[in-house]
């Protein structure tokens, strides 16, 4: 069946095609307590709890947050990472450098370790992570534990380094490299 305004055929994969150029599919706004009311709710029912102001399906066990499923969830109007127990990806799929120029942002839980920009090399793989260590920049490297690497092709690789710059490089523990090419 085609619900439209311009007499086009349903898809012949759907028992029920809505189209239009201009209006959206408005499905049924319930309150929560109206949502729980539902008696015997079908697996696969959706609706937008308006109380939740997002929207709920029916499991077939228990009604579930289509938000839960994200990453990410808004709370006053600012988007924050669910309390869950694997690292995350922005920006894209995996680590792997694919050749594009996406930028991405990566946050390993196990390591406590955050990383900001792209990688074109391995320069975000595992072995290239130190614990509670952060990474900024076009393939920069924090490796050592508590290290700080801001910049392109930075290197902070023992602990407590900080390489901020154009190449610099914290080789040594406790070294601070800030400048251009600078090497501590």
């Amino acid at each position: 069946m085609a619900i439209n305004s311009d007499g086009s055929l349903p898809d012949p994969s759907a028992m029920l095609d809505v189209s239009s150029t201009d209006k959206g599919f408005l499905i049924p706004r319930l309150t929560t307590a109206q949502r729980n009311n539902i008696s015997h709710p079908a697996t696969g029912l959706m609706v937008y709890d308006s109380d939740q102001k997002h929207f709920w399906y029916f499991n077939g066990t228990a009604w579930t947050s289509v938000a839960a499923a994200s990453v990410f969830t808004t709370v006053n109007n600012t988007n924050k990472a669910r309390n869950h127990n694997s690292d995350f990806i922005v920006g894209g799929n995996s680590l792997d450098y694919n050749g594009s120029n996406n930028y991405k942002m990566f946050f390993d839980k196990s390591l406590g370790a955050l990383r900001a920009g792209k990688s074109t090399s391995s320069s975000w793989d595992e072995n290239s992570r130190g614990r509670q260590s952060f990474a900024s920049s076009l393939s920069s490297t924090a490796s050592g534990q508590f290290s700080v690497a801001i910049g392109p092709s930075t290197t902070a690789s023992e602990s407590y380094t900080i390489a901020k710059g154009y190449k610099a490089e914290a080789t040594s523990r406790n070294a601070v490299a800030i400048g251009s090419f600078a090497e501590a």
